[in-house]
């Protein structure tokens, strides 16, 4: 393994804020256009998009090996990826949607025979045309990558560079047309500051502690480590100063109070700094618990979308749509039965089926909800038996009396 450049820190900052463009050519990428597990083609590509070192003679920046293998958060947070550079002026955030063409599928750290490092990403193609330019034309094609990162100026090797010590933010990443004044492989090409405009920032009020933890856990894991670090030094201090006192003031006479005293300070810090850890742990648990809550409704609402949808549609008549039936369309769940899954949609289908059956004559013989018949009712229509069902199955309120007798007051209007 090649041993890590040796840098002679200079007092100087970086002048240009360590704006910075990145070109990857990708006649070096791998390709898999093997079917994927929905049995479609992967159309995946796997490139170089940040590596440890030298950039070009021109713009004399380095890349340091903590800067490479710290960008890792900056590059799952852009990952989407689309066509030609940014128009002048515009921020990234104003991307139009129909220029989004590929996507981040991962990323990781890969040892190069230098031993140097080096960023490697694996980019889902979604666009067809630009897939068959990745197999027709990679030489015409490049990566870019354009952000900003801070550092300072150093000599390394004897040499003076822009040395990138860490990669802050990445304002766009885009296929484009492959710079004719770059070289081909893995050669990286810098932009001046002035030519990128700056992605708008993002409004930090609208941060939350849920977003905080989602995107950027290595950022919470270290303000938990500082409030631990505050606490512990204060508690080692009181604890040192205890110790102290132990010897200056054994022989004095309010020894004993003094060493209660420190003992009650230190026992203070101890539950002030359990109590800071325990809010803490408590605030993320409950941010947790939120974002879970969230999730189950949103599922539940579009359950119950689906089932409202599928009985709107079928042939249930508006008696057979009770609460009972109702109640157990909307507790289905997705089950397994053995090696197949078997979804809500073909689950309320089959209820809404059962349910035809037994509340319309479709089927055969209506049926009657077992019992015994009204009086003459082996002579009962159809529709009578309908009744007798709807009434004793479903609670209908119309009795087979109220339907007779509404019959005869029916055709006593159309006789009149």
């Amino acid at each position: 393994m090649a041993k890590a450049a040796l840098l002679k820190p200079s007092k100087n900052k970086l002048a240009d804020q360590g704006a910075f463009t990145l070109f990857f050519s990708l006649t070096e990428a791998t390709r898999d256009d093997s079917n994927g597990a929905d049995g479609k083609p992967k159309h995946e590509i796997v490139l170089t998009a940040l590596q440890e070192g030298r950039g070009n003679e021109r713009d004399r920046r380095y890349y340091t090996r903590e800067a490479v293998i710290g960008a890792e958060g900056v590059f799952k947070a852009r990952k989407k990826l689309f066509v030609n550079h940014l128009e002048e002026g515009k921020a990234a955030s104003s991307e139009d949607l129909r220029n989004w063409c590929a996507t981040l599928k991962e990323t990781w750290i890969e040892e190069l025979p230098t031993g140097k490092v080096a960023r490697k990403v694996r980019l889902k193609i979604h666009e067809e045309w630009l897939w068959t330019r990745c197999l027709e034309a990679p030489e015409e094609i490049a990566l870019s990558i354009e952000g900003s990162g801070a550092g300072k100026e150093a000599v390394i090797e004897g040499q003076t560079f822009m040395v990138i010590e860490k990669i802050w933010s990445l304002n766009a990443t885009k296929f484009v047309t492959y710079p004719g004044n770059a070289k081909m492989g893995a050669d990286l090409v810098e932009s001046a500051t002035e030519e990128f405009p700056e992605e708008t920032p993002m409004d930090l009020k609208a941060l939350t502690e849920a977003l905080l933890k989602e995107h950027r856990p290595d950022l919470v894991a270290a303000i938990v480590a500082g409030v631990e670090a505050s606490y512990k030094l204060k508690l080692e201090e009181a604890q040192k100063k205890a110790s102290l006192a132990e010897a200056a003031v054994a022989a004095a006479p309010n020894a004993a109070a003094f060493t209660a005293a420190v003992a009650a300070e230190v026992k203070s810090v101890r539950e002030s700094f359990n109590g800071a850890l325990d809010e803490m742990k408590k605030q993320l648990s409950e941010a947790d618990r939120k974002l879970d809550a969230a999730e189950v409704k949103d599922r539940l609402r579009e359950k119950k979308a689906l089932v409202d949808a599928k009985i709107k549609e079928s042939k249930l008549a508006p008696e057979a749509k009770t609460e009972r039936f109702l109640a157990r369309c909307y507790a289905i769940v997705e089950r397994k039965a053995g090696d197949k899954t078997v979804t809500v949609a073909e689950q309320v289908d089959a209820e809404i089926a059962e349910q035809l059956k037994l509340t319309t004559s479709e089927f055969g013989t209506v049926r009657t909800g077992g019992g015994n018949l009204p009086a003459g009712g082996d002579n009962l229509t159809e529709d009578e038996q309908q009744v007798v069902f709807n009434h004793r199955m479903l609670h209908n309120p119309l009795t087979l009396e109220a339907y007779r007798e509404q019959k005869k007051k029916d055709a006593a209007a159309r006789t009149a």
